[in-house]
């Protein structure tokens, strides 16, 4: 701390680290106070005057190489060339600041700044940098009027071709701008619900973070640009018993030919029931006064495939999760309920339709190691959808909880 004093200017008090790192540039963090004598005015600096961390001057200092090199591949850009620079340092050095620094700069040539801030915590696609300054440029974007608007819209839509599709579900702001309407899968069950005023329940996820969030709502619009859905329950949930897998995009799917429907009755194909025998996850929704959509995840073969009275009847364990009991509660007061099968190599979709019961006690629970319930779905009827998906995944990594199941191995069936 340094207080300087002189005559009729008052008092400064001056509190400020100079930081130094073998191989960098000094960094100097200050704060500053006047003091003029002033009824009630602070006569110095206390503890709750600072935060656990000094701010940084907003004031570069020692880096007008870095600056002009910067400045050097703007200038460079003007004239029509694709440009780009990387900066590299570790935490807290001040790329951000330098970075900045651009700002007036492309001001006074009337451009646009955009930038984003990388989290190197979270690895889904709204933690990153790019995204981020992607998103911020199409909201920039969509502020000018339509004339200027529409050759940009079409030169876009020529250089993106057939991955438009994929730019707008990845960038909202990009979706609006390219005008781009969603593809409804011929023969998809969930399409004819998605009408003003119906119930939705919707299921985020994202595999390869195990992130998932439940948002439940009502269509308030549907159209063939998309719905909107107006939220009236968001919550997060745990990551267990989700198996981590990579996306791969492959391909937008045709615009000429629809994805092959075959339609899947009471008692599943070879080709459906294969999928479920080796299967470690599912989607299952149910409804009561809403529509809710939830995950399940278990080792391969954690769902057992039986036939009883004319119908393929689907058993699988009901692990400890997130002890809301959504899906369980809504089976009590609705038995009706939707199960959605992926094949992750193909891109497939499996949606199947039925009733479902809980199994609360008995031998069979009792002889799945880690099951606390029974999910027990009679299929009634379904469809397989092949590829409904533009995307493949990795192989998965298993969920660490899933070491502590069981399996039906030695479980009998019933009769």
């Amino acid at each position: 701390m340094v207080k300087v004093t002189g005559k009729g200017s008052g008092r400064i008090s001056i509190a400020a680290l100079t930081c130094y790192k073998p191989e960098r540039k000094s960094r100097l963090i200050y704060r500053m106070m006047i003091h003029r004598g002033r009824k009630g005015e602070k006569k110095g600096f206390r503890e709750h005057d600072f935060a656990a961390r000094l701010e940084p001057s907003a004031r570069l200092i020692g880096r007008e190489n870095e600056l002009n090199t910067l400045r050097s591949a703007f200038a460079y850009s003007l004239v029509g060339a694709c440009n780009g620079v990387l900066v590299t340092g570790g935490p807290g050095v001040g790329k951000t600041t330098l970075i900045n620094a651009l700002r007036p700069l492309a001001a006074a040539h009337r451009g646009w700044f955009v930038t984003g801030k990388s989290d190197q915590y979270r690895q889904d696609a709204s933690a990153s940098g790019l995204n981020q300054a992607f998103r911020a440029l199409g909201r920039l974007l969509l502020a000018e009027s339509e004339a200027e608007l529409a050759p940009l819209r079409a030169q876009l839509r020529l250089a993106l071709g057939p991955n438009a599709g994929l730019l707008a579900s990845t960038l909202p702001e990009f979706a609006l701008l390219l005008g781009v309407e969603p593809e409804v899968i011929v023969g998809d069950p969930a399409a004819a619900g998605l009408a003003t005023g119906a119930a939705v329940g919707l299921l985020g996820i994202e595999l390869e973070t195990r992130r998932r969030n439940r948002m439940n709502g009502t269509v308030t619009r549907a159209d063939k640009s998309g719905f909107a859905v107006r939220v009236e329950q968001s919550f997060g949930n745990c990551p267990k018993y989700i198996q981590a897998r990579k996306p791969v995009f492959v391909a937008e799917p045709s615009l000429d030919a629809a994805p092959p429907v075959r339609a899947e009755g009471a008692i599943l194909s070879a080709s459906a029931a294969e999928l479920v025998r080796g299967a470690d996850t599912f989607f299952i929704a149910t409804a009561s006064e809403g529509v809710d959509v939830s995950h399940r995840g278990g080792k391969p073969g954690f769902v057992r495939v039986a036939e009883q009275d004319g119908h393929t009847v689907l058993t699988s364990p009901d692990f400890s999760g997130n002890f809301y009991f959504n899906t369980l509660g809504n089976l009590l007061l609705n038995p009706r309920a939707g199960l959605v099968f992926v094949d992750f190599a193909s891109g497939g979709l499996l949606s199947l339709t039925g009733e479902a019961d809980t199994l609360w006690d008995g031998p069979e629970l009792a002889a799945f190691a880690g099951a606390e319930r029974l999910l027990r779905f009679r299929v009634t009827e379904g469809v397989w959808i092949e590829p409904a998906a533009p995307l493949r995944w990795s192989a998965p990594e298993p969920a660490p909880q899933l070491a502590a199941t069981g399996s039906w191995e030695g479980t009998a069936s019933p009769p």
